[in-house]
């Protein structure tokens, strides 16, 4: 995942958070909220090697928070997720 972080000088820079970034978000979320929370998409570019990596640390981010009992619903094959 790709987030933006703030500066103490005021500006902003790109940061790439993988999917530690995303698991961080869902779980913030989920607790804050106590809501559903949909992932619906994602992807990353560049070479198709690196796609691969980022559906399977998706897949495997999804099924680590199913196991766990954060996610209601998750469906196979498919980065989709509802917390």
């Amino acid at each position: 995942m790709t987030t933006t972080q703030f500066l103490p000088d005021g500006g902003r820079r790109t940061v790439w958070s993988g999917t530690e970034g995303i698991e961080e978000l869902i779980r913030a979320f989920y607790v804050r909220y106590d809501k559903p929370i949909f992932w619906t998409e994602t992807s990353v570019s560049g070479p198709v090697e690196n796609r691969l990596q980022w559906l399977e640390d998706s897949l495997g981010l999804v099924y680590r928070l199913y196991s766990e009992g954060c996610c209601s619903s998750a469906t196979p094959g498919s980065p989709s997720l509802a917390c």
